[in-house]
């Protein structure tokens, strides 16, 4: 973000199963919020894409988190302040498991956010 004076976030390549993170966010439209996570696994996920255009695959961990609408699109933080992936998802069936896409999932929107600078459309959400 031209101006902007904060550093920009640093990425862990991996977290390991028992790595203790953070899910940071706003969820359900509220305050700052940073809740305890722990990774449970790094998995292949398929489904839809956000635009049910599609079916993706995708890797992401398995989370040990109370993710709450809102923490889409905010960080899971390592200890050390890096991120470990982007949270998205949380388990329909158990409110003590969230997802997250791994920084490696990530990575190529990441790069191509650093090079881009003009707006583009965000379409529609099929929600």
């Amino acid at each position: 973000v031209p101006g902007l004076k904060a550093a920009p976030l640093e990425f862990e390549t991996k977290a390991p199963p028992g790595s203790d993170a953070l899910v940071i966010g706003f969820p359900e439209n509220g305050a700052f919020h940073v809740e305890p996570a722990r990774v449970r696994a790094e998995i292949k996920a398929g489904g839809p894409d956000i635009y049910k255009r599609g079916t993706v695959s995708r890797d992401v961990y398995s989370l040990y988190a109370k993710v709450r609408q809102g923490n889409s699109g905010g960080p899971l933080i390592s200890p050390n302040g890096k991120v470990y992936g982007v949270i998205f998802a949380k388990s329909l069936d158990d409110e003590s498991t969230g997802y997250a896409l791994t920084a490696d999932e990530i990575r190529e929107d990441i790069e191509a956010g650093v090079r881009n600078t003009k707006p583009v459309d965000t379409q529609g959400c099929a929600l």
